[in-house]
């Protein structure tokens, strides 16, 4: 930790001025007790209350320990900068207020004045361990640490000054909602500045910043967000605002994590896999499994046919898709179109983070002589079709999308379709082939082979996919077929996250109760329904794909490519 303004102190004079402080808060507390002003000032707060109930309640989560300690995590740009000093004065300021509190159990606010004259938020705690603030030490430590880390970054005294006023407010919250007197606050605040000082000179004289530098120490940075995110998933308030609040904090330790995890690809795909697992846990953990199982048992065998040959087709309509694509090549057998899909398919679910992808290219260059830039643009080309027929589906299905913008939507569609196809075809095709900066860039995504046909056998890939599930998940639910039908749809839109889980597990079950729109009361039950719709469909996809490694290999063509063949 290199801190220029303030390694200018020596430790003694670091040391006598919190010693100061401290004494300070201690005597102003003790007075306090002594002239009974304690409990006289605490009554008056409660008898006037000045803010909102809901001010309080968000202020009084800003002084957790926990929310302390990711402020100050996401306070310094990587592991290794304040680090070791953060968590130092974490871990001590948590042992002093625990012995104290031990030693000296004094009575909370409401065990002494009654509950009936204090206006208590929240559900303060009402027994013993009063002494001292475990919140103001907390928010007071948290403010002495980020006013130091501004004053060295030279920022302007006001933003200081505007710092240690909101730890202030967030510390004297505790006051408001019931749960200490003032003393306690007074005492935590000053306790603060011992805690830090102590924490400081330990710094000085060891660090332990270098380790936090290295990978092991960004694993357990790693593994500290991630914990802080579980605990604030645990509602601590009955405002539903202060949950909000709870989730986007939770919301952004994990981000963090996976930020940081970023560098280390392993530790990156498993942290992914791991967050979509425990997604999924969290979800299926309070589920109806005796209704699922009832409902398993009722399904005619003719359905679970139906319904896989249904998925089947879906990879008919892909490989002569596939077929029409690679067209200008040279000819290719619809089993191998079939065989490559299956496979191409099956590498997508069964490596993590979308790898899969690569495996297009490898499969086309079993087949033809081409390079791989042509193979990643065909690629490309082709998830672009899928995404637009995707998102089309969803202004035409989804309830939340009013029906004038559905209509407007369709409408510019068609009217674009109409103008690059009939009258502007060739200036298109001119202007895609021109060297400006966006428009190469632009061509990488609407590279193609195929025509207009394309589009089509994209349709039906869909509508067939979409259809099936949504048939599966109307007999494992008993829900409206367009119900299941939006969720069928919403749950292959879940792909077009940047993360997902093995398989889509966990991301795909989110997805589809989006679309169902179904309160958690209700949802909860069908989440095992749901499960067992996506694990029955992989399977059908794996199947298909163990099926074609039986087959004979792909043979090699070497084709050569048509004269008359147009490539932008």
């Amino acid at each position: 930790m290199t801190i220029p303004t303030v390694q200018q102190i020596s430790n003694k004079r670091v040391l006598l001025g919190a010693a100061a402080l401290l004494a300070l808060c201690l005597g102003i507390s003790c007075l306090l007790f002594q002239t009974g002003f304690n409990s006289t000032w605490m009554t008056s707060i409660h008898a006037n209350p000045i803010l909102p109930p809901v001010f309080w309640s968000i202020t009084n989560l800003g002084g957790d320990a926990y929310v302390v300690l990711l402020v100050l995590l996401l306070a310094e740009r990587k592991p290794g900068v304040i680090t070791s000093w953060v968590l130092k004065t974490w871990l001590i300021g948590a042992l002093v207020a625990q012995l104290i509190k031990h030693w000296l159990p004094m009575p909370r606010p409401a065990s002494v004045l009654g509950v009936e004259n204090l206006s208590l938020i929240d559900h303060p705690p009402l027994v013993s361990g009063s002494m001292p603030s475990g919140h103001a030490l907390a928010a007071v430590s948290c403010g002495l640490i980020l006013s130091v880390i501004l004053v060295q970054k030279g920022k302007s005294p006001w933003l200081v000054f505007c710092t240690g006023l909101i730890a202030g407010l967030v510390a004297w919250t505790r006051v408001a909602v019931g749960a200490h007197w003032p003393a306690d606050v007074i005492a935590g605040a000053g306790l603060a500045f011992g805690v830090v000082a102590l924490a400081f000179v330990w710094e000085r004289r060891s660090s332990w910043n270098p380790w936090f530098a290295r990978t092991p120490g960004h694993v357990l940075v790693i593994v500290l967000h991630l914990l802080i995110a579980f605990y604030l998933t645990t509602p601590q308030s009955d405002s539903v605002v202060v949950h909000g609040v709870q989730w986007a904090l939770a919301g952004v330790s994990v981000v963090r994590a996976i930020m940081l995890a970023k560098p280390l690809q392993w530790l990156f795909k498993a942290l992914i896999w791991g967050l979509c697992l425990g997604l999924l846990f969290v979800l299926l953990r309070h589920t109806d499994w005796a209704l699922t199982y009832a409902k398993l048992e009722a399904l005619p065998i003719w359905l679970l046919m139906t319904c896989a040959a249904g998925w089947s087709l879906s990879f008919v309509f892909r490989a002569i898709r596939f077929q029409s694509e690679w067209k200008p090549e040279g000819h290719v057998p619809f089993l191998h179109a079939l065989k490559t899909t299956y496979l191409h398919n099956a590498a997508v679910l069964l490596m993590p983070m979308r790898a899969g992808e690569l495996g297009y290219p490898v499969l086309v260059r079993c087949l033809f002589n081409v390079t791989w830039q042509q193979c990643i643009r065909s690629l490309l080309w082709l998830r672009f079709q899928d995404g637009v027929v995707l998102l089309v589906m969803a202004c035409l299905l989804l309830p939340f999308v009013p029906l004038a913008l559905r209509l407007a939507c369709l409408l510019l569609l068609l009217v674009v379709w109409v103008l690059v196809s009939l009258f502007a075809k060739k200036w298109w095709l001119r202007t895609l082939r021109s060297r400006q900066f966006f428009i190469r860039h632009l061509r990488a995504f609407l590279h193609q082979r195929s025509d207009a046909w394309g589009w089509i056998w994209s349709a039906c890939n869909w509508s067939c996919k979409l259809g099936v599930v949504a048939v599966m998940l109307q007999h494992l639910t008993g829900l409206d077929i367009l119900q299941t039908l939006q969720g069928a749809l919403t749950g292959e839109l879940s792909a077009l996250l940047p993360v997902s889980g093995p398989a889509g597990l966990g991301t795909y079950e989110v997805g589809v109760w989006t679309g169902l729109a179904l309160p958690w009361s209700e949802m909860k039950s069908f989440m095992a329904s749901v499960l067992f719709t996506h694990l029955f469909f992989l399977c059908v996809s794996l199947l298909g794909a163990a099926v074609s490694l039986v087959l004979n290999g792909l043979p090699l063509l070497h084709v050569t490519p048509r004269k008359d063949s147009a490539h932008v």
